[in-house]
């Protein structure tokens, strides 16, 4: 084809100008220079005001893009230089004319090529593209045909594919192209000095596969199944094949049934699909033939199934649980009747994966017990897990437990062990509690009996406020140390809570005290008087301590002490007043003394100063005793009856004896000061009128005492042994005697040389009588 550019006035150029400077070519990707062509300016085919560029390259050019062409080197003629550019738009351009054949560049097989594959495509390389509808051949060896070959090629460009065909072994295959033009039907030229036409080549003879490498021993892993175990093309090949897909593989010596089954898959990849739970040891080995049974072992291939630790089995289901509040469920099920181990020798460690909210929950050789929390009601959901000794792990059911609410015991807080003293007071403030939000009533009980044998009511010492409170209030007296074992009560009705505490009250000492007025006491001396008052009943010791007494400001007053009882003895001699003071000690040496005791004292008559004594016949009974001075000592031993008294002297001391002159059943001792020092009842029935005193045994301990009466013509008479020392009155005979000069009640009855002589009213001894 020609570029022709056409100016506006005649140019003056050099014909087939190629320099660059004088011509330009850009935008044009499929031209390599100016020299595909020759340039005409105003010469030859060219007019005066024409440029023309005639292509004589052979290569065709397509347009894939514009194309400007620009004479710079001209000029017009009126010699102004000048520049000419043309530029070819896709729209524009015109089709560029493919005058050349194709020609045979290369070829796969190459000609004359031996060993060629059965399976090898035919790839032809043209000069340039080919119009493959166009295409024809003739083909093969030794009058064969080639099987399943394709007639169709695949085009791209210049390379024409026929694809892969099924040659024979060893046969010589030739090609010879009939008809082979381009996309612009130029024909074909022929094979170019890199290529052979016809093309002829010689198929591989047939070869058994080949093991290149040796298959390696299989370890695999218990229950895991494995897909593309190894892939038998890695240690396969045949030299007859592309790819290695024409040959068949299988096991010449498989895997045991007991451990699984394997599988080769059609792209000789090996699968292993385990029996559950299996592991040990298998050998199994491969073959693989081709199309033409030519067949290759493999080498022996061991395999082997690990051991893998089997989560351990749920099974079952474990049932909702329900207990009653602070009520324990023991032993409520065994989770060895739901979790079991697969491996042998295994064993479940148990734990809770929710924890029991509202209690305790405890797992001992698999049995689970409950303890709920005091009090506590409702539901809650737990769930178990078992863990083997490689960590593997299976849970249960969710398993709910419901603690049905009951009536709850009240309970007793506030009261704790106390010690107190004697003396202090003690408060306990006593709280009762009901989860249940009951009312209470509290008491207290003596649950030792300790208040009780102390003469206390203890409820009395509790109040009850009524509003679930109460207040112990209790002051130990002195006497009420030890320990009281003190239990409080809290009732809702139906049941009852308590509290025990121990309550000790320590002992103190606590001073004796004094109560009231010790009399004043007058006495005659040289007598002692009978008990005055006793200590016991003005002196008191609160912690019930034996006192011991002693007195102070005596000089000749003697008091005597006896258990409390006081005696005074004055000396005969003595006349005046003392002040006593007497004191009571405990047995911690506390003191407490009384009123001071004024004792008045007359002096007293001794027996040798006694001159006679007296008794009065009427009125009251009085006794008076006088002294050789006229001095007397006068008290009244009866208050009617009148006296008959005697003096008898014992041990040298004097006594004074007296009976009742009128219907007198007693006799009285005395002392010389009137004091009594016993008394003797005689008898109701006779009246006794008559005493003498004296020695009828010749004893100085005692004094013979001798009542006598008279009733009708007989005298009755009593003797009786008096001991002062014991004061008390011993009887040694009794008798009646009749006797008849005495006819009225002036007898006398005395004691004369140890007999007792009775006289008339004469003073005539009328008898003599020698009892002992």
């Amino acid at each position: 084809d020609v570029i022709t550019m056409i100016f506006s006035e005649n140019i003056s150029a050099v014909a087939n100008a190629t320099a660059a400077t004088e011509w330009a070519l850009s935008s044009a990707a499929n031209f390599s220079s100016l020299t595909e062509g020759t340039v005409e300016c105003n010469t030859g085919g060219a007019a005066a005001n024409e440029c023309d560029y005639n292509f004589t390259t052979s290569t065709v050019k397509t347009n894939l893009g514009d194309l400007s062409l620009a004479y710079t080197a001209g000029s017009v003629s009126d010699g102004t230089n000048s520049a000419g550019s043309v530029t070819l738009t896709s729209a524009s351009s015109p089709a560029l004319t493919d005058l050349a054949g194709p020609v045979l560049t290369s070829s796969s097989p190459a000609s004359s090529a031996t060993s060629v594959t059965r399976s090898a495509d035919v790839v032809l390389t043209f000069s340039e593209p080919m119009d493959t509808a166009s295409f024809t051949y003739s083909c093969c060896g030794a009058g064969t045909n080639p099987g399943s070959w394709s007639q169709a090629w695949t085009v791209s460009n210049t390379v024409n594919t026929l694809s892969r065909g099924n040659f024979t072994f060893s046969d010589v295959i030739t090609f010879t192209i009939t008809a082979a033009p381009d996309t612009a039907a130029n024909t074909f030229v022929g094979a170019a000095a890199t290529a052979a036409h016809p093309l002829s080549f010689t198929v591989v003879a047939n070869s058994s596969p080949v093991l290149d490498s040796n298959i390696p021993n299989v370890n695999l892993t218990e229950d895991t199944n494995v897909t593309v175990a190894f892939d038998l093309d890695t240690y396969f090949s045949d030299v007859d094949t592309d790819h290695n897909d024409q040959f068949i593989c299988t096991a010449s010596n498989g895997l045991s049934a007991a451990l699984g089954t394997m599988t080769i898959n059609s792209n000789r990849t090996v699968d292993f699909t385990l029996v559950a739970n299996a592991t040990g040891t298998d050998t199994i080995q491969f073959s693989c033939a081709d199309a033409l049974s030519a067949a290759t072992a493999s080498n022996v291939v061991t395999v082997t199934i690990s051991n893998v630790n089997d989560t351990p089995a749920f099974t079952g289901t474990i049932s909702n649980q329900t207990t009653n509040e602070d009520t324990n469920l023991s032993s409520a099920f065994d989770l060895d009747n739901f979790f079991a181990e697969v491996d042998s020798g295994d064993s479940c460690t148990y734990s809770v994966i929710d924890d029991f909210s509202k209690g305790t929950m405890t797992i001992s050789s698999g049995a689970v017990s409950f303890a709920p929390t005091a009090n506590a009601t409702g539901s809650d959901t737990v769930q178990f897990r078992c863990t083997d000794t490689s960590n593997a792990t299976v849970d249960s059911n969710s398993v709910t437990v419901t603690i049905t609410a009951v009536n709850d015991t009240p309970s007793v807080s506030g009261p704790v062990n106390i010690t107190i003293e004697e003396g202090t007071k003690l408060v306990i403030l006593v709280n009762g509690a009901d989860n249940d939000g009951d009312a209470l009533a509290l008491s207290v009980q003596d649950t030792d009996n300790h208040f009780t044998n102390q003469g206390i009511t203890v409820g009395n010492l509790f109040t009850d406020a009524g509003d679930n409170s109460g207040v112990f209030d209790w002051t130990p007296a002195y006497a009420n140390n030890g320990s009281y074992t003190t239990t409080f009560v809290a009732n809702d009705g139906s049941t009852t809570g308590t509290k025990s505490i121990v309550i000790t009250v320590t002992d103190i000492n606590a001073e004796p005290s004094f109560a009231g007025t010790l009399p004043t006491v007058a006495l005659v001396g040289g007598t002692t008087t009978e008990v005055v008052f006793d200590l016991d009943e003005y002196f008191s010791d609160a912690d019930g301590d034996t006192l011991t007494y002693s007195v102070a400001g005596n000089d000749q007053v003697e008091p005597t002490i006896s258990a409390g009882a006081v005696q005074l003895t004055a000396p005969t001699s003595f006349s005046g007043t003392e002040a006593l003071t007497f004191t009571a000690t405990d047995a911690m040496g506390a003191t407490e003394n009384s009123n001071a005791v004024i004792v008045s004292v007359t002096a007293g008559l001794s027996l040798e100063t006694v001159d006679h004594v007296e008794g009065k016949t009427k009125g009251s009974g009085t006794v008076t005793v006088f002294d050789e001075d006229g001095n007397t000592i006068r008290w009244t031993a009866f208050p009617v009856g009148g006296s008959v008294p005697r003096i008898a002297e014992i041990n040298d001391a004097g006594y004074v004896f007296v009976t009742k002159y009128r219907a007198g059943s007693t006799i009285h001792a005395y002392s010389l000061t009137g004091d009594l020092v016993k008394k003797k009842r005689l008898s109701p029935k006779l009246h006794w009128r008559k005493v003498a005193t004296g020695d009828l045994d010749n004893d100085d301990s005692t004094e013979e005492v001798i009542v006598a009466t008279r009733r009708d013509s007989r005298i009755y008479f009593k003797v009786y042994a008096f001991k002062p020392n014991r004061q008390q009155f011993d009887l040694l005979y009794k008798a009646a005697t009749g006797v008849g000069p005495i006819t009225d009640d002036q007898f006398q009855v005395t004691i004369q040389d140890q007999a007792i002589v009775l006289k008339n009213s004469q003073d005539q001894v009328v008898s003599r009588l020698r009892p002992l």
